[in-house]
């Protein structure tokens, strides 16, 4: 399958480099709203840990409790994975998880995770629902050492818990520990405006090396693998830079997700915050767009045969904020999954010239 842009390290397409920004013509849009067509969600009886209720009064809760949670997702994760099951990630993921775990582009399936090594949970004293959790556990992926990061929440009595993100990161990292406060749970940390904003910021700084090949002034981020060195490769590719692969024209957008999309926990040295990045590349051929070959090999599954005004590549990030007081903000997982592939604008096809007449 040929895509444009190949999604290795941070995810970057394959353009020429230039250090020169290009404007984006006015009949370009700034982003593209993304629709997914999720699955339906498999109906197989889920593990009992996902409904059970609390055995500690006051809470919703308790840390054995959410011991019991982790297994059985990782479990179902490991399953579903291996498998490429959609409709079971349905039954037990939402959210951002279930996003980039569906890879609906069809361009790879996720792979699959090891076993759990070692795991901290931050769970917070929760008197009502909706109520989440964070699991950081080191485990294996491709046979390497592995950081996965699980956000698992639920909304109600009624509903099971849920994974709903699922950032991860192959840097070899410290497990954080919780804020350890009354009855051993994590003393939660209370989410600000600016730890909320924090996925803009981040959508903003890579948006400002992408095209001025710099990061901005003021950064609140320490350099680092998702910071300086990931932006210094966005800035290879500015908007309005030609594809040397095949002559298509990209123009990128960064745009984070909302504050429903992010999630604080306290910690024994500071917070961590999980939340969300989206980046989408709207890909044209000057003149006369792009074009889907009847066997979808150009554009992938999701696109229809035909010829359309641009294309719009969505990718998913799902960066975490590691914040202790003092510090500058260290950005853990940063890697862009796949997320949808969308055309826009469908252009008339064009009648085919006549057949020349041999003239005697």
């Amino acid at each position: 399958m040929v895509f444009v842009m190949s999604v290795v390290m941070f995810g970057v397409g394959s353009a020429m480099a230039s250090p020169n920004v290009r404007s984006r013509p006015a009949d370009i849009p700034q982003w593209v709203p993304i629709t997914i067509d999720h699955p339906r969600p498999a109906t197989d009886p889920l593990p009992a840990a996902l409904t059970a209720t609390s055995d500690v009064g006051g809470t919703v809760i308790s840390l054995k409790q959410a011991d019991a949670v982790l297994s059985a997702v990782w479990s179902l994760r490991q399953q579903a994975f291996e498998t490429d099951n959609q409709s079971l990630m349905s039954e037990f993921e939402s959210g951002p998880a279930l996003e980039s775990d569906e890879v609906t582009c069809g361009c790879n399936a996720r792979g699959v995770r090891g076993s759990i090594g070692a795991q901290s949970l931050l769970v917070p004293k929760q008197e009502k629902f909706p109520a989440s959790f964070l699991a950081e556990v080191t485990t294996t992926l491709l046979g390497a050492p592995y950081m996965q990061y699980l956000v698992i929440a639920r909304e109600s009595k009624a509903t099971p818990w849920e994974v709903v993100s699922d950032p991860g990161d192959s840097e070899t990292l410290p497990l954080g520990q919780p804020k350890v406060g009354r009855g051993r749970f994590d003393d939660r940390a209370i989410p600000d405006v600016a730890v909320k904003e924090l996925p803009g910021e981040l959508a903003s700084y890579w948006h400002t090396w992408t095209e001025e090949d710099h990061a901005p002034r003021h950064s609140p981020f320490a350099p680092g693998k998702w910071t300086t060195k990931a932006g210094a490769i966005y800035g290879e590719d500015p908007s309005g830079t030609m594809s040397a692969q095949n002559g298509l024209v990209g123009y990128n957008t960064f745009k984070s997700g909302g504050a429903d999309e992010a999630w604080t926990f306290a910690t024994a040295t500071g917070s961590i915050t999980c939340g969300v990045v989206r980046w989408q590349t709207i890909w044209t051929y000057p003149g006369s767009g792009v074009y889907q070959d009847p066997a979808r090999n150009n554009w992938g599954k999701s696109i229809a045969p035909g010829s359309y005004e641009y294309e719009a590549e969505t990718q998913i990030m799902q960066p975490c904020f590691i914040q202790r007081p003092g510090d500058r903000i260290v950005v853990v997982s940063g890697q862009g999954d796949p997320d949808t592939e969308q055309a826009a604008h469908p252009l008339q096809p064009v009648p085919p010239s006549p057949t020349p007449t041999n003239i005697v």
